[in-house]
């Protein structure tokens, strides 16, 4: 098992990511351990327990001490968050109770949100089951809703008591989820450096047949960058910041599409890493053979990006209609990153290599997606 510590010295306060192949097997004795004799309540994604291997493991969905959460951007919301208190609240729990999220990332910032707030504060250990949240979601102590003004704009940070994550769980995600997954996984490629970025070229192929060995090292390897960007800013107030690469392109596009299903978190990242590649590139701060290499990889593992590929579905959005009007200036300037002066950017300028750039106007930046729509 791989072991990866993480010291947040805001709140004083260290927990491990454990990262092995089989590891959910034990995900009940490693949680009575973290309880230390408090009342355990378990948040399951409610679609695992469609899949035999999750029933096995976490019962039905009327076991004791086991509320389901309804996956999905559009349940992570006000309403369920209020739906998962009250009937947290009627388990009997007290401040020395742990909660538990079994589940993507929708489950993961529900339980943690609702652990931040349940009682002023209950602890937490998250269990990620898709690969999104299992490289990043489960790991930072970021947590929280959606409004209907845009994506996470209601939460509070709240770090966990352990993080579990078994590679093996990944067999049982769809093929959609999992690409949306690695979208993550190629931003952190970009962001950590040439040897993970070309990592996962060399591997490409056992990271697309789900090879647990494999998925094992390259989970590690994101964790490990990822937890040295927490402990050095866990709130965000610098260089955790780059770790939103391609965010405020794709939270802007994930708000104009109505988080009805029809693009997925990690799609949307997709394209919006190509959007700030181009971005970029039209200042001169990326070479084209980097920006090429960063496009290679997208399509490598069949992710979209371009604007006009991404959505699917009977709620495909059309977006040259939504980019019509002010509806694209007022989602982007719903993101948590915009200031005053304009919008705070993650621009690419090499592999491993970036930069911030502050106070740039919703203006410009609308205008790039709606070139970018059109040149497509």
């Amino acid at each position: 098992m791989h072991v990866i510590r993480v010291v947040v010295k805001h709140q004083d306060h260290s927990y491990d990511i454990n990262i092995k192949p089989g590891i959910f097997k034990k995900w009940r004795e490693l949680v009575v351990e973290c309880a230390r004799g408090g009342k355990i309540l378990s948040l399951v994604d409610r679609n695992l327990m469609d899949i035999p291997a999750f029933q096995e493991e976490c019962g039905s969905a009327h076991s004791p001490g086991l509320l389901m959460v309804t996956p999905g951007e559009a349940r992570k919301n006000l309403a369920q968050y209020s739906e998962l208190c009250e009937a947290a609240l009627g388990q009997g729990l007290d401040r020395n109770s742990l909660l538990v999220a079994v589940g993507g990332g929708v489950t993961g910032d529900l339980a943690g949100f609702l652990a931040a707030t349940l009682l002023r504060g209950l602890r937490l250990v998250q269990i990620p089951t898709t690969l999104l949240a299992q490289v990043d979601s489960s790991v930072g102590g970021k947590t929280g809703v959606n409004s209907a003004a845009g994506k996470n704009l209601v939460g509070a940070f709240h770090q966990p008591e352990q993080v579990i994550i078994d590679p093996t769980l990944l067999l049982t995600l769809p093929d959609r989820e999992f690409l949306a997954g690695l979208a993550e996984v190629v931003k952190t490629g970009v962001l950590a450096g040439p040897e993970l970025f070309n990592q996962l070229r060399h591997n490409q192929d056992g990271i697309s047949r789900r090879d647990p060995e494999v998925l094992a090292q390259v989970i590690r390897d994101c964790c490990h960058f990822k937890a040295e960007v927490v402990m050095a800013d866990e709130r965000e107030t610098g260089k955790r910041a780059m770790l939103n690469l391609g965010h405020t392109f794709g939270h802007a596009l994930e708000t104009l599409a109505g988080f009805n299903g029809s693009v997925l978190h990690g799609e949307a990242v997709a394209v919006g890493t190509r959007l700030a590649v181009d971005f970029s590139r039209q200042q001169g701060g990326i070479a084209p053979e980097a920006a090429q290499a960063i496009r290679d990889c997208l399509q490598a593992f069949g992710l979209p990006d371009r604007i006009s590929r991404l959505g699917t579905g009977p709620f495909k959005p059309d977006w040259q209609e939504l980019f019509q009007g002010k509806g694209l200036e007022e989602a982007l300037g719903h993101d948590k990153k915009v200031g005053r002066q304009g919008l705070t950017l993650v621009i690419p300028k090499g592999i491993g290599e970036w930069e911030i750039q502050a106070g740039v106007a919703l203006a410009r930046v609308a205008e790039h997606l709606r070139n970018s729509l059109a040149a497509e």
